[in-house]
């Protein structure tokens, strides 16, 4: 088919797409964006629960350079969120509103609750945000099992939430108010570069080139950006996936906000967020994908997580609240674990993905910095999530440390849904699995678990020995 041009092309169908064409547009661009309503049904930004949490996503294991830029970028984020949503709401109908109020639920079911969430605390503290210890009991909407009570709870009253329904309705009333954008309802087929022009043709056939292109389409944009030659050059991550399932169920209790774990087991703990008119979403899980992106669905397991988590350690009421629906989407990973965006090793072509659980939360920014240095200006602040230089943000990582640290969360993840071991055997667990990964990856200290198999088996050389080794194995 004849072909469409514009200035800049923005393909995806999430927050951050719809962000960066609204921000391009007010820079004086015409955009043409990429959103099919099918891809839409399948991607993070509808499966998520739209918390806006800044605060509520740090962890205590997570405190190096990458982890610092990442925190600071979720916070200025977060504090000019709501007012983003006000200026893209004017002029349209009022479909909903950014809420505030999330409590952070400890419990001894997660084996990092507590220090998790005093950490949270004193990172609030650091950078001067509102909270408050609260007594339980004082909760409304807080009623878990007995063997499920809360161990303390941290009151945020600034962190937001909104339904993600109305985030991508209002984001869509606010493109059809803008003359520069066209949203095509096609997904991209086909992307190359015509020159230094970039030319997509959607699956209808329609060919459209443009000076510059934005590739924001959460996991696809590596099949994306690897039809124009740009991964695999000059460091620039690649993607993975990671399926979150939630569920929105009808139920009577009333929450006076967001109600959530700290973030367990690779991945946001779990959590309800009131939707209003009756209605609370239900989250989340997170499996990780690396091959096959195509249309995600729930399992059994996944939803039995969910509910067993929330009706123990929120209200046990929730097992007897209606299923309205159920939702699944692919969370944009990257290779080296934090967002990417900007100019790539390609003076055309611009990325915007990477966002992990915080999609929702940093498209302002992200949408922002993008637009700016599509349109050639210079940014308020300097991006560390350049697609281009991303050496300085893992100067002080270590991957050995690293791996080792995520197996108290293997450990958690194998107790689903219950969350217990008895006795120490999860401590007893995750000593064990550390001693084999050192053993079986050469890291300091496997031979020492190798001696000690050596010598448990010359003296008892029967099945019936392994829990002896497992009781040996020291930390």
């Amino acid at each position: 088919m004849a072909g469409r041009s514009s200035d800049v092309l923005v393909i995806g169908a999430g927050v951050i797409a719809k962000a960066t064409a609204l921000a391009l547009s007010k820079l004086g661009k015409s955009v043409t964006l990429f959103a099919p309503r099918d891809l839409l049904n399948v991607s993070a930004t509808h499966a998520s629960g739209a918390m806006l949490g800044s605060f509520a996503e740090f962890t205590k294991d997570r405190s190096g350079i990458a982890d610092h830029h990442e925190a600071e970028l979720r916070i200025r984020s977060g504090r000019s969120w709501e007012a983003w949503f006000e200026e893209i709401s004017d002029g349209g109908d009022r479909l909903g509103r950014v809420r505030r109020g999330t409590y952070i639920v400890a419990s001894n079911n997660g084996l990092m609750d507590l220090e998790n969430i005093e950490y949270i605390q004193t990172q609030a503290d650091k950078y001067g945000e509102p909270n408050e210890w609260v007594d339980p009991r004082d909760v409304a909407g807080l009623l878990p099992h007995r063997l499920s009570r809360a161990v303390k709870v941290l009151s945020l009253p600034n962190e937001g939430y909104i339904d993600s329904g109305v985030l991508l309705a209002t984001l869509d009333g606010a493109l059809a108010r803008r003359a520069a954008v066209s949203v095509v309802d096609s997904p991209v087929t086909s992307l190359r570069l015509d020159g230094d022009r970039p030319t997509a043709v959607t699956a209808d056939g329609e060919r459209h080139t443009a000076d510059d292109v934005v590739v924001a389409a959460g996991v696809e944009s590596a099949n994306l950006l690897d039809q124009l030659g740009v991964p695999g050059q000059h460091g620039t991550p690649t993607l993975l996936g990671g399926r979150g399932v939630s569920i929105v169920v009808r139920s009577p209790i009333e929450f006076p906000g967001v109600m959530r774990t700290p973030n367990r087991d690779f991945a946001c703990g779990s959590h309800v967020v009131p939707l209003g008119d009756g209605r609370t979403y239900l989250g989340a899980t997170n499996r990780l994908e690396v091959v096959d992106f195509g249309r995600p669905m729930p399992s059994l397991g996944e939803l039995h997580s969910i509910c067993h988590s929330l009706a123990n350690e929120i209200n046990v009421h929730l097992r007897t609240a209606s299923v309205v629906e159920c939702r699944a989407g692919y969370r944009p990973i990257s290779s080296d674990g934090y967002p990417f965006f900007g100019q790539t090793a390609h003076p055309n072509v611009f990325v915007a993905t990477g966002t992990y659980r915080n999609g929702v939360l940093m498209a302002p920014v992200i949408a922002d910095v993008v637009a700016r240095e599509v349109c050639r200006q210079a940014a308020d602040q300097e991006n560390p999530f350049d697609p281009r230089n991303r050496e300085h943000l893992f100067a002080d990582r270590d991957v050995n440390a690293t791996m080792l640290a995520s197996l108290r969360q293997v450990v958690s993840f194998v107790q689903e849904p219950d969350g217990n071991l008895p006795f120490d055997r999860a401590a007893e667990l995750e000593r064990l699995l550390a001693a084999f990964l050192r053993a079986g990856t050469g890291m300091e200290g496997g031979d020492e678990v190798a001696d000690l198999f050596e010598r448990i088996t010359r003296r008892y050389p029967i099945s019936e020995a392994m829990p002896i080794l497992m009781y040996e194995v020291k930390g």
